[in-house]
Parts: structure tokens; C-alpha cells; sequence
């Protein structure tokens, strides 16, 4: 540390504005248990509106993506220059694309977590010892900007009653509040908004 270069003016501002935009590493750490299929309830301030749901993995909008392609497709006619099994093919990469890319980066992150394991000390890998390319695809694939909510309530400012959705996705960095409910013995947890 004592021999590295003195940051330069702009290099500094640079740094502490990165500093500033850091994800809540708590949060990230609740996202991350949801990536492993612990649906905790949170409640999230965003822009102005509480939105209360379960964290979940990107896998259900992936899936509420695909629902939504495959009414799109279906409502569509076959081109005239396609065989039914061609415009059979077409609807089912249409509707499953989103599903597609979320088995895929499945299989990447998969595939990056087996190539760290010869790096594994004590329990934990140090990404600054592992080689550069590996480095950056461990930060690539660890990176959760996304939070996935179903079951969510949004409430806000000005409106009566809440809207309700089965999945939406909110972008953590949107994120200025958020709390959670703790679970109960069986690993469920609710949220209730407001009480007399």
C-alpha cells in the first residue's frame, strides 16, 4: 500500500464517486441467498413507492418473460413461406429465449465456480490472486444488479389501494430503503404494510 501512486485529482474524484454507487453489501447478501431459493419478504423504497415481495431468483421473470413471448406467438399468424415445423421452431425459440439465456448463465456461473476451485484456501477464494481473465469472469457472474420480487405489492405516493404483480424486477441501485421479515420457524416470512 505505502508504495502505490498517489492518486491523481480526477482518479480520486473517480474513486470516491465508485465508492458512493457501491451496492449494499447486506442487500446483495439477501440477494444472493434468493439466488439459492431462500424467498425471504422484503420491503423495498423505490423512487418514491414501497414495493413489498419475495426476493426470488431471476429464473422467475425469465419464466414470466417466456409466458408472456409465448402469447405474443401465439396470437400471430404463420408466415406463408414457413412449414409447420418451421413456424413450430420459430414459436418455441421465441418464447423460451428468456428461459435460454437464464439456463445459460446458469452454466456459466457454473462453469467459472469449477475453474476457481483450484484457487479455493481455507474455505474462500481471494479474486486478486486468481488469474486476470478468471477474475474478471468471477466479477461478471457474481455481479446481482437486479433484484427479482414475486408476489410484490407497490404502493404509491398519491394513489389509493396498491397494484399487484406476480414478478418484477428492480434495479438495486434504484434501491434507497429496504427492510425484511424475519423468517418464521418453517422459513417463511410476510410483510404487512400498514397496521393500526
Amino acid at each position: 500500500m505505502a508504495d502505490e501512486p498517489k492518486l491523481s485529482a480526477p482518479d480520486r474524484d473517480l474513486f470516491d464517486l465508485s465508492l458512493r454507487t457501491q451496492p449494499d453489501p447486506y442487500l446483495s447478501d439477501l440477494v444472493e441467498l434468493a439466488h439459492h431459493g431462500t424467498e425471504l419478504a422484503v420491503g423495498l423504497l423505490v423512487n418514491g413507492m414501497v414495493i413489498i415481495g419475495r426476493l426470488n431468483r431471476q429464473e422467475a421473470i425469465a419464466a414470466a418473460l417466456s409466458s408472456m413471448r409465448r402469447v405474443l406467438i401465439d396470437s400471430s399468424p404463420k408466415p406463408d413461406d414457413q412449414t409447420d415445423e418451421q413456424w413450430e421452431q420459430v414459436r418455441e425459440q421465441f418464447s423460451n429465449a428468456p428461459l435460454l439465456y437464464s439456463q445459460d448463465r446458469a452454466e456459466q456461473e457454473a462453469a467459472v465456480y469449477e475453474a476457481i476451485g483450484e484457487y479455493v484456501v481455507d474455505g474462500s477464494v481471494d479474486v486478486n490472486d486468481l488469474p486476470e481473465d478468471l477474475a474478471r469472469q468471477v466479477r461478471e457472474v457474481s455481479a446481482r444488479p437486479h433484484l427479482t420480487l414475486t408476489d410484490a405489492r407497490i404502493a404509491a405516493p398519491g394513489q389509493q389501494g396498491m397494484t399487484s404483480l406476480p414478478v418484477i424486477r428492480v434495479a438495486a441501485a434504484q434501491v434507497s430503503a429496504w427492510w425484511f421479515a424475519m423468517p418464521e420457524a418453517d422459513g417463511t416470512s410476510n410483510i404487512e404494510l400498514w397496521n393500526d
